[in-house]
């Protein structure tokens, strides 16, 4: 599938869905944020991302402080 099939139908389904922009790489952050979100390691969303490197996809990790907020919470150091 060419790149200009799939912003087609991003774009297409972005119509439809009512949103105001969606680019293909969204669907990329999406993907590993969602990963990352279900427990898997940043090594395991590298290799199925198709990166050599942790730093680039690290870039994709758009959680934000609310993973350092639940992180925090499961430590459990209540007396």
């Amino acid at each position: 599938m060419s790149d200009q099939a799939i912003y087609h139908i991003l774009e297409t389904r972005r119509v439809e869905a009512g949103l105001e922009m969606l680019a293909p790489h969204d669907l990329r952050r999406t993907f590993a944020s969602s990963m990352l979100d279900n427990g898997e390691d940043i090594v395991t969303v590298k290799d199925a991302m198709g990166h050599s490197s942790i730093a680039t996809t690290q870039k994709y990790d758009r959680r934000g402080d609310e993973r350092l907020k639940r992180a925090s919470q499961r430590l459990d150091i209540a007396d």
